[in-house]
């Protein structure tokens, strides 16, 4: 029976589910706060630290496996749009400016 992890990059949570897809049953549902907001004074900016963010996805995956089912495959879903800014090997070089910030409004 094939199991697929859906992962959720979301701006309020990070959310992980482990899904049967012949059963269309759901296993495990994981969910963390998304904390990795990035403090500021200007109200315009929305930034978040890609490394805490992928922090949290990492602990989301973690605790997924903790039951001990294998998985078969990853979807992936995120915070409508963004940009971050990477080097060569994808390490990040800037915040992770969301789909909330208002500084060209």
């Amino acid at each position: 029976m094939p199991n697929i992890i859906g992962l959720d990059l979301g701006t309020t949570t990070v959310t992980g589910v482990l899904l049967d897809v012949e059963r269309g049953e759901m296993l495990r549902l994981v969910q963390l706060r998304n904390d990795a907001a990035l403090p500021h004074a200007l109200p315009t900016r929305a930034e978040q630290s890609p490394h805490r963010l992928r922090t949290l996805a990492l602990s989301v995956l973690a605790e997924l496996a903790v039951g001990g089912q294998p998985a078969d495959g990853l979807a992936l879903t995120g915070q409508m749009h963004g940009l971050l800014c990477v080097d060569v090997v994808g390490r990040p070089l800037t915040p992770l400016i969301s789909w909330q910030d208002r500084r060209t409004a």
